[in-house]
């Protein structure tokens, strides 16, 4: 979905599959506009670029664009014939629309402020502290060695840290765990990360950690997706689960 100033943007599309983004009413274009856009599709990129022109052409000095989870972020290595750097690619579309900023939550690693022209990542430190105010936990884990590179400042706040190794072969994405950098034994952890789509790295990493002696396990994800439900966490023993939304239910 894409809302310019409040207005819900709804294209027209025709017959032949293809788009129109035309006729918003006069109160959505101004002078400096603001678009929001939660992801639900790639044909949204089409309109935004559009909406821009449209923009553009109707004597907009500035727009600004939020999108809270940034798609395609994930996709962030070099191309290869298994993988594609898809953000480089999304980038680029999003650049040549020249918005003036482009505002996101967590954009899972540097490269997508390198990649996106204006590029401005929320940070969440505020976010995790409330998580931990909540669970209190008494150590917080990371599933690897890129969100303990990411959330860094998590070492300011508590004084045991944790960090899984993990393993994914990469011809058929399948992960395992080989061990953690720390002593779980008795301990309520807070497993800190991005993004949770499906949820087998945590469900993965959290089995590990009762089988190592964890006490309790609870779960702060920035953003949510939960494509198998939350069952499957629940099953895997995580209790509480916080996301930038705050606590699941």
């Amino acid at each position: 979905m894409i809302k310019i100033n409040a207005h819900v943007l709804e294209p027209t599309i025709f017959p032949d599959k293809t788009s129109q983004v035309w006729h918003l009413p006069a109160k959505a274009i101004k002078r400096v506009n603001r678009i929001i856009w939660q992801f639900e599709s790639d044909s949204e990129i089409f309109y935004l670029c559009q909406l821009k022109d449209l923009l553009d052409a109707s004597g907009s000095k500035k727009t600004t664009l939020r999108v809270d989870y940034l798609p395609y972020a994930r996709q962030d290595k070099p191309i290869t014939n298994d993988s594609t750097f898809a953000l480089r690619t999304f980038a680029r579309i999003l650049n040549s629309c020249k918005f003036d900023e482009v505002c996101f939550i967590d954009g899972h690693s540097s490269v997508s402020t390198d990649e996106i022209d204006g590029a401005i990542d929320k940070p969440v430190l505020g976010l995790i502290k409330k998580a931990i105010k909540a669970c209190k936990p008494e150590a917080i884990v990371f599933p690897d060695a890129g969100a303990a590179t990411r959330y860094c400042y998590c070492y300011y706040l508590m004084s045991d840290v944790m960090v899984a190794r993990k393993k994914r072969n990469p011809a058929t994405g399948r992960l395992n765990y080989t061990g953690i950098n720390g002593d779980p034994v008795g301990k309520n952890v807070l497993i800190v990360d991005d993004i949770c789509d499906g949820g087998m790295t945590f469900i993965l990493l959290s089995k590990l950690l009762y089988e190592q002696g964890a006490s309790e396990v609870h779960l702060y994800i920035t953003h949510g997706i939960f494509s198998k439900g939350l069952k499957p966490l629940r099953d895997a023993g995580i209790g509480r689960i916080f996301t930038k939304d705050g606590e699941v239910r």
